[in-house]
């Protein structure tokens, strides 16, 4: 079953010293980020925009990985997730690989699929994905 966005970074924390910067970060993160549909998608995308840059999206990886967490729980897509985290600025192919990760995962590779064919190497990262599924079926016993 799906776990929901904001209870995933919940169970990251869990795995976490608690008083650690990234802890922290991660915090700040769960609390800043929007919670369910963006009604006026322009106005609210701008300022879910200023939000992460508050967080912080620099190179460093207590900025990157909270701001990616805080685009993913605050998206309505895989789409949704990574424009708003690029937007952003900053960091934006680590932050935006991190989200992409998150998000794609989450909502699907059939939201991820279409854009496969456009990135440097997307044949490759098909036959990855048919592998790793192939392994964790192999793996879990599923079918």
């Amino acid at each position: 079953g799906h776990i929901a966005k904001e209870d995933l970074i919940l169970k990251v924390l869990e795995w976490m010293p608690t008083k650690s910067q990234m802890a922290a970060r991660l915090r700040a993160a769960h609390n800043l980020a929007p919670r369910g549909r963006r009604v006026n998608k322009a106005d609210n995308d701008r300022s879910f925009v200023e939000t992460l840059v508050d967080l912080g999206t620099g190179a460093h990886v207590v900025q990157t990985v909270p701001a990616a967490f805080c685009a993913f729980m605050g998206s309505e897509s895989f789409q949704d997730a990574v424009e708003v985290a690029i937007r952003a600025g900053g960091d934006t192919d680590t932050t935006g690989a991190i989200v992409g990760a998150l998000a794609g995962t989450y909502y699907g590779i059939e939201q991820v699929a279409r854009y496969a064919d456009k990135v440097e190497e997307g044949g490759a990262l098909r036959g990855l994905e048919v592998r790793l599924i192939a392994s964790s079926k192999a793996v879990t016993g599923a079918r």
